[in-house]
């Protein structure tokens, strides 16, 4: 059975020189936080960043943020980068993998950047940008898994699963 779990602690690294190794570590975070609330299974936490020039770019805490991640991500290329832990509790063993995703996005002017704050549902989510539904038409061209860019690389999590 599947069942999605919050992370109940405050999920913190301050290290962010390198955007691989901080998501890893937040989704270590989230995975041993929630194994420790359980005596068994199998437990897989993730997170997803956008990077680009090695500067991280996390959900917007407001259209602000969410504009001027806009700006900056607009005609450019950025990094869909996900961590993955799983922990299997029975076993006590672990495995924390990572997955990148390149997203191009059209460039923009401020009108259309404004369209984009005020109409993609999910604009104060992952990097505060969407690739399907009305935020697709900005995005030229990806490379990767598709899926990633949602926060769960499925086919990458199912193939370590199944190893």
């Amino acid at each position: 059975m599947l069942e999605a779990i919050s992370c109940p602690e405050e999920e913190f690294y301050s290290d962010r020189s390198n955007p691989i190794k901080y998501v890893e570590e937040l989704s270590k975070i989230k995975a041993f936080s929630v194994a420790k609330q359980l005596t068994s299974g199998i437990v897989v936490g993730t997170d997803t960043i956008a990077v680009v020039d090695n500067v991280i770019f996390e959900k917007p805490k407001n259209l602000d943020e969410a504009r001027n991640n806009m700006k900056l991500l607009q005609g450019r290329d950025n990094l869909a980068v996900s961590g993955i832990t799983i922990v299997d509790i029975e076993k006590n063993v672990s495995k924390t993998i990572h997955e990148i995703t390149k997203v191009t996005f059209a460039k923009m002017n401020d009108e259309e950047i404004e369209w984009y704050i005020n109409n993609v549902s999910n604009v104060l989510q992952c990097a505060g940008y969407s690739v399907s539904k009305e935020g697709g038409r900005f995005v030229t061209k990806i490379e990767g898994d598709y899926n990633n860019i949602f926060g769960a690389p499925v086919s990458r999590v199912y193939q370590e699963l199944k190893n």
